[in-house]
């Protein structure tokens, strides 16, 4: 369907011409069709499938091997033979099951950290981000009645869920380093920024502040999960070769990449479930390591799940 490395490239029609006359039974809609296609190609683009090289040509990058320290299978990326009888489709995504096959494709093995995007470690890159934005501080000196502080720790010691702490009325935030945003309904795509917050009097005031990337904002907030002893446990439930679970959906993009190995069956404002094949399961865990997330599947047979990856 798409150009393997030094083929031409295939425009976006001529494949999604070819998927709509295969798919007219089941999707009589050509707008249904259409959008089903265009998601397909996004999904294969964030896997690695395949590149999109502008003006709507599209080409397979070289062939890998992606592998975690399971090793049962390794997910194979780019231009692999379309009709090699050793990959095995699961989902969106084609894997390496046997161990000779395995064994073929260790020239062309990448990590799983090189294919989720290489980042430091999050203690690491925490500190470092921390620092950085530090020296970037000017002085402020205002109420945080209009903010939001970044506070799961004020939660943990009530024993309740929560993350964001508005700081309305609130005296209950200790002092110190906190990432805020605006309070909801204040500013549309709310900023978020890096400051500090000390009491005076009766009042919480934000004394310095930096703005923050983004992209940062989104892996700081597991960094102070683990600084501040609160690192996220998702849960999700086993099946018959399969798996899915809960995603928050503030996750940094990198690691976010895993959840295109599997199907999103809900979502809300907060969350997004996604039910994976059972070959996915080293994947998604070693994504969540690296935010200090860990994953609790129940039901089902644990055995059985790991006799469907071998």
């Amino acid at each position: 369907m798409v150009a393997g490395a030094g083929q031409s490239p295939l425009s976006s029609g001529r494949l999604t011409n070819a998927v709509r006359r295969s798919l007219h039974s089941l999707l009589p809609n050509d707008e249904g069709k259409q959008g089903l296609v265009l998601a397909t190609l996004k999904s294969l683009e964030v896997l690695g499938d395949v590149v999109d090289v502008g003006s709507g040509h599209w080409v397979a990058p070289p062939a890998r091997a992606v592998r975690t320290e399971d090793e049962s299978a390794y997910l194979a990326i780019g231009s692999w033979p379309t009709a090699a009888t050793y990959l095995k489709a699961a989902g969106p995504a084609r894997y390496l099951c046997g161990n000779r096959e395995k064994e073929l494709a260790r020239t062309l093995t990448i990590d799983a950290d090189v294919w989720l995007g290489e980042v430091d470690e999050l203690e690491k890159w925490t500190k470092r981000a921390i620092a950085a934005y530090s020296s970037r501080m000017a002085a402020i000196n205002v109420s945080a009645e209009s903010f939001e502080v970044y506070a799961p720790d004020h939660y943990r010691n009530l024993r309740q869920f929560g993350r964001w702490l508005s700081m309305t009325g609130s005296t209950a935030l200790p002092p110190g380093l906190r990432l805020f945003r605006p309070q909801q309904g204040m500013i549309h795509n709310r900023p978020y920024s890096l400051g500090h917050f000390v009491r005076r009097m009766d009042e919480t005031i934000l004394t310095q502040a930096a703005q923050v990337d983004i992209g940062d904002a989104r892996r700081l907030r597991f960094g102070f999960d683990a600084r501040l002893g609160v690192p996220r446990t998702l849960r999700g439930e086993l099946g018959e070769g399969r798996f899915t679970a809960l995603f928050p959906r503030d996750m940094p993009a990198e690691e976010t990449k895993v959840l295109a190995l599997g199907r999103i069956i809900a979502s809300t404002a907060t969350m997004t479930s996604v039910q994976f094949p059972a070959f996915a399961l080293p994947f998604v865990r070693r994504a969540l390591s690296r935010i200090h997330c860990k994953l609790e599947l129940t039901g089902g047979d644990h055995g059985r799940i790991e006799g469907h990856r071998r």
